[in-house]
Order: structure tokens, then sequence, then C-alpha cells
């Protein structure tokens, strides 16, 4: 079972901001460092409090940011109708 993760602290030994609290079956804070491999381990409720102290805060998360909105449709001139042809005749004959 892996142990859960409260965050990311200091490390009290080589000062890595990388080291990890978690916690451990008894619900008290373990501290891990992968830099230097220190483990420190808290015993009591008070050390709890120390080790806990030195969580490092979280960095807030930049507000998302709203999405483009769609572009504006183009307006186009309305299309002219098409001009009415005279009805074919013959001219001079005068028929229709």
């Amino acid at each position: 079972m892996a142990a859960e993760t409260i965050g990311r602290c200091k490390c009290p030994l080589c000062s890595s901001d990388r080291a990890r609290l978690s916690l451990a079956k008894s619900k008290l804070s373990v501290i891990t460092c992968n830099a230097c491999n220190f483990q420190g381990f808290a015993r009591s409720d008070r050390s709890d409090d120390k080790l806990r102290a030195l969580l490092i805060a979280e960095p807030a998360a930049p507000p998302a940011d709203d999405p483009p909105a769609p572009p504006a449709p183009i307006a186009t001139a309305p299309q002219p109708a098409p001009a009415t042809r005279a009805p074919m005749g013959w001219g001079v004959l005068g028929h229709a």
C-alpha cells in the first residue's frame, strides 16, 4: 500500500525543496528526500506538527482563461435580383 502524499517540503538535512511529506499507517508524518535519501519519521503528535510545519505552500493555479469568442460572421451585401427579361418578340411585328 502506497503512503498518502500530503505535499512537498524542504529537506531538513540537505535543504532540497523536493522532499515528500506523506502519512504512515499510524497517521503520523513521514518525510522522504530522494536527493539525499533521508527518511524522517514522526513518533509523536508534537514531532508530527513540526514536520507538517515544513510544508511548502503549493502555488495557486492560474485562473483559467475564457475560451476565445467565435469569429463574427462576415456580413455580405444581399445579392441583387436578376434583371427581368423582356419577352421575346419580333420587334417590328409587335407580337409578344
